[in-house]
């Protein structure tokens, strides 16, 4: 009975060690491209409306080469600012 129990104790302890590295999979990273920040907004926004954001409202964004990249606690900063739910 004591080796039962110490195995099951051990596979418990795989099952937890598993459900923790699992969940921080699916914890969200940092940044975006522009499909993840589409993804991301409330409205699905089309790619044009964020351009516009960025040329004319000051949507935060940095830029490497012809790719734009977002930060999601800036664009939540952003949303919240200008009124727009999250």
């Amino acid at each position: 009975m004591p080796r039962i129990l110490a195995d099951l104790c051990d596979r418990v302890d795989e099952l937890a060690l598993l459900l923790e590295q699992n969940t921080s999979l699916r914890r969200p990273s940092e940044w975006m491209d522009i499909d993840e920040l589409r993804d991301y907004l409330p409205g699905h926004n089309a790619r044009c409306t964020i351009y516009q954001w960025i040329r004319y409202d000051g949507f935060p964004y940095y830029q490497n080469a012809k790719s734009y990249y977002f930060r999601r606690e800036e664009v939540d900063q952003w949303l919240i600012q200008k009124g727009r739910h999250l």
